[in-house]
C-alpha cells in the first residue's frame, strides 16, 4: 500500500514539473512577444514622430516661400494681402488694392523744366510776349506685369502775343506745333521718366537699355505696342517694329 502511494505521489510530481516547466516556456515566449511588441511600436511611434517633424519642416519652408511670393506681387501690382482665416487655417489672399499715388503732377513739372520759351513773332506777325506749355492726360495704365505706370500725354504751348503797342494789350492763343509723350515709372513709388516725346518714329537706339526692359513687349489699352521704333536693318513694313 504505500509502495502504491509513493508511485502515484512520484508521478503526480513528474507531471507538476511538467507542468511547470511548460507555464514558464509559455511565459518567456509571451515576454519575448510583449517585448517585441513594445519594441516595435516604440520604432513605429518613433518613425511616425520624424515624419511628422519632416512635414512640419517642409509646410513651414513652403509657407515661408508663400509668405515671400506675396510680398513681391504686392509689391509688383501695388496690391495688398490680407489674412483670412479658412477652417483654422490662416491664409494670405490678395483681397484689397494698395493705394497708389500716381503723381501725375510730377509729369507736367517735367515739361514745364524741360520746355523752352518761344520768342520772335507769331503767325499773324504779332510779338511774342510769353510761351507756355499744357499737358492734356489721353491714357493712364499699367503695364501687363503691373510693374511700370505708363502715361500718354499730349503736349501743346500756349503763346501770349501783343495785339498793339499799348501796355497790356495782350491775347492769350494756341502756339504752332505740338507733340506726343510716353512717361512710365515703376509701381508703387518708383518717379515718373520720359521714355519718348515727338510726333515721328524713333531709331530703336535711341531708346536705353532701361527703357527697352520697362516697356518691350509690353501693350497699351488697345493691345498695340506702347513704342515704335525704326530698324535700318529691317525692310519688312520699312523697318518699323515694336519695341
Amino acid at each position: 500500500m504505500e509502495q502504491d502511494n509513493i508511485e502515484i505521489k512520484s508521478e503526480i510530481e513528474h507531471k507538476t514539473g511538467k507542468g511547470v516547466k511548460a507555464a514558464l516556456v509559455a511565459l518567456g515566449l509571451l515576454m519575448i512577444i510583449s517585448t517585441s511588441g513594445l519594441v516595435y511600436l516604440m520604432f513605429s511611434s518613433n518613425s511616425q514622430k520624424n515624419q511628422l517633424e519632416s512635414q512640419v519642416k517642409s509646410a513651414k519652408e513652403e509657407l515661408a516661400k508663400a509668405n515671400e511670393t506675396v510680398s513681391k506681387y504686392e509689391v509688383a501690382t501695388g496690391t495688398k494681402a490680407v489674412e483670412e482665416k479658412i477652417e483654422n487655417t490662416t491664409v494670405k489672399e490678395i483681397v484689397r488694392p494698395m493705394r497708389i499715388d500716381t503723381k501725375i503732377g510730377e509729369i507736367e513739372e517735367i515739361v514745364k523744366r524741360e520746355y523752352i520759351k518761344q520768342t520772335g513773332l507769331n503767325d499773324d506777325g504779332l510779338q511774342i510776349k510769353n510761351s507756355w506749355p499744357t499737358v492734356s492726360f489721353d491714357a493712364l495704365y499699367t503695364t501687363n506685369d503691373a510693374k511700370y505706370l505708363i502715361a500718354r500725354v499730349g503736349i501743346r504751348q500756349m503763346f501770349e502775343v501783343a495785339k498793339s503797342d499799348r501796355e497790356g494789350d495782350t491775347r492769350v492763343e494756341g502756339g504752332w506745333g505740338g507733340s506726343t509723350a510716353i512717361f512710365y515709372r515703376p509701381i508703387p513709388s518708383g518717379e515718373w521718366k520720359k521714355a519718348y516725346e515727338g510726333n515721328g518714329i524713333p531709331t530703336c537706339d535711341s531708346f536705353s537699355e532701361e527703357i527697352k526692359n520697362a516697356l518691350g513687349n509690353q501693350k497699351d489699352l488697345e493691345g498695340k505696342s506702347i513704342l515704335f521704333c525704326w530698324d535700318q536693318n529691317k525692310t519688312e513694313n520699312n523697318g518699323i517694329v515694336s519695341l
